[in-house]
Parts: structure tokens; C-alpha cells; sequence
């Protein structure tokens, strides 16, 4: 096992509201982190509070936005009429990257996630 140089950030919850203790996650993600897994929806008032606070802190602390990777997670169960939207509210608070999450949508084998992978990435590209 090697030991990567590389920092990344996680953090859950709504976020709604944003708290203190929020905050003091979003700073050090900033500071010390190459990136963030956000597992909130951006689409929320408080999400886009907290991408704001996040880019403030990452702009404060001299970090290169280019250079900081933030990487959400994208429900397929939402189904296609949601799914263009969700990414183009990632994008808009600065997303770079996306996961496809295939959990609790109904499917049951392994092929069948392969598939909707798939199938969103034809649907959205």
C-alpha cells in the first residue's frame, strides 16, 4: 500500500442550516484539501451557501480553483427528467467532476448498474 499525496475532503448532510460546525469543515476542506466529495444536493439554498463559503474559504487561503477537484454524486433514481438538471447545478457551483449513484434505484444485478450507467451517460453525455 502506498501513501498518496493527495487530500480529499468528505462530508454529508444537508447542511440546511449551514452551522458552525459546517463551516469549520468547508475551511479546512479549503485549506487543506486537493478536493471535495460533497454528498449534498447543490440545487438547495443551503447547498449553494455552503459551494459559496467553500470557493470564499479556497480564495482566501491562495488555492488555485483550477486545481481543486470537486466531485458530487448524481442519484440515477432521480430518473432522466431530473438528471440534466442536477448536473448543470453541479457545474454551476463549480463541480468537476460527478458520480453516478445506481444505489436504491431498483436495480439488482450488476449488470443491470453497468446498464444504467450507461444509459445515463447517453441521456446526458
Amino acid at each position: 500500500m502506498t501513501q498518496s499525496d493527495s487530500r480529499v475532503a468528505v462530508y454529508t448532510g444537508s447542511f440546511d442550516p449551514i452551522t458552525l460546525g459546517h463551516l469549520n469543515v468547508i475551511e479546512r476542506a479549503a485549506r487543506l484539501g486537493d478536493g471535495m466529495f460533497p454528498l449534498f444536493a447543490p440545487n438547495s439554498d443551503a447547498g449553494k451557501a455552503s459551494f459559496e463559503k467553500l470557493w470564499e474559504y479556497v480564495d482566501k487561503y491562495g488555492r488555485d480553483r483550477s486545481k481543486f477537484g470537486l466531485e458530487g454524486q448524481l442519484a440515477y433514481g432521480a430518473g432522466p427528467e431530473k438528471w440534466s438538471q442536477h448536473l448543470e447545478a453541479f457545474k454551476e457551483v463549480g463541480g468537476t467532476h460527478v458520480c453516478v449513484r445506481t444505489m436504491n434505484a431498483g436495480l439488482a444485478t450488476p449488470q443491470e448498474h453497468i446498464d444504467a450507467i450507461r444509459r445515463y451517460k447517453a441521456e446526458v453525455g
